[in-house]
């Protein structure tokens, strides 16, 4: 499990922006088994991935000067000053160096491709997995055609479904899929209507093929791999029971566990990550089925977890 976090927490938390690594089975005020930090804070983006190597991708929005990038770093990694592997960068047509924020990240290992979520382009660029440095995607996904749009100040989430070749989209008018290949200013194969004012992370279960998506609302909802149109979830993880208050970026394993970043802890009647006045941000996990006003089977939570301010959570090798 590799979660990337923000570092806002006061003088002496112990916290930093980096990606830390866990077990998938970790439960508790626990310490990472690695820790993937810079001592220039390059990693400061609300998105990582991991390809089937365990090489694993941050995205990076400018931040202490370094460039909008997406840097990748060599499976186990290790260290509080470790240099990326590669960085990717790109000049779009009549623009400056590099992005103006790259969001989500998703990967096709089957073709060796990683998916872009580019908040300046409005759309997705593909780059191929061993690119690096100043690069000229090998496709693009954008224009009116697409009706790929963020929501204003929020993080949009993409995800890849590795059965079917579908790429899901988060967007303004909600959930926009496409076929593996898209390319260019091209319609949407279906799209799913959600009423969510601010959606957050998407995630696909490698066995069912289900749709996850976290919201505005703090709640996860479930999609059917096939719906389109104003549907109705399969189900739903909404409540006081549930801890979610900051849903962010959520990744799902092979068992259909659900792994959601909490980025403020605490709601309702589920306790609060509350270490030494300090509210800790946290990692929510759901068995597989997991509905309705249900509290997490388990969670990450602490001093000891290095977080303070969780926003994505990859599944890796």
């Amino acid at each position: 499990m590799y979660v990337i976090n923000y570092h806002d927490t006061p003088t002496g938390t112990g916290s930093a922006n980096g990606i830390f690594v866990f077990p998938t089975t970790a439960s508790g005020n626990v310490a990472p088994i690695r820790t993937i930090m810079t001592a220039t804070s390059q990693l400061f983006g609300p998105f990582d991935a991991v390809d089937s190597s365990g090489n694993v991708y941050a995205d990076q929005f400018n931040n202490q000067g370094n460039p909008e990038a997406i840097y990748v770093y060599a499976a186990r990694a290790n260290g509080s000053n470790v240099s990326p592997a590669r960085g990717i960068t790109y000049t779009a047509p009549g623009g400056s160096l590099g992005y103006f924020r790259p969001e989500g990240l998703a990967i096709d290992n089957a073709r060796h491709e990683l998916y872009v979520y580019d908040y300046n382009l409005n759309g997705i660029e593909v780059f191929t997995l061993g690119t690096g440095g100043n690069s000229t995607p090998i496709r693009t996904i954008s224009g009116s055609n697409t009706n790929i749009v963020p929501v204003a100040g929020t993080d949009s989430g993409i995800a890849f479904d590795s059965v079917s070749g579908d790429l899901y989209v988060e967007a303004r008018s909600g959930i926009l899929v496409f076929p593996q290949g898209s390319t260019g200013n091209v319609a949407p194969s279906r799209s799913i209507t959600t009423s969510n004012y601010a959606e957050n992370g998407l995630g696909v279960s490698p066995n069912t093929q289900d749709v996850f998506e976290s919201t505005g609302y703090n709640a996860l909802n479930v999609y059917s791999p096939t719906a389109s149109g104003n549907a109705t979830p399969l189900r739903q993880i909404d409540g006081s029971n549930t801890g979610i208050v900051g849903a962010g970026g959520l990744a799902v394993d092979n068992s259909e566990n659900v792994y959601l970043a909490n980025t403020t802890a605490g709601n309702g009647t589920f306790t609060p990550c509350v270490f030494g006045g300090y509210n800790y941000g946290e990692i929510l996990i759901w068995g597989p089925q997991a509905t309705g006003n249900v509290a997490p089977a388990r969670s990450l939570c602490g001093p000891n977890t290095g977080f303070s301010s969780p926003e994505g959570v990859a599944i890796g090798p």
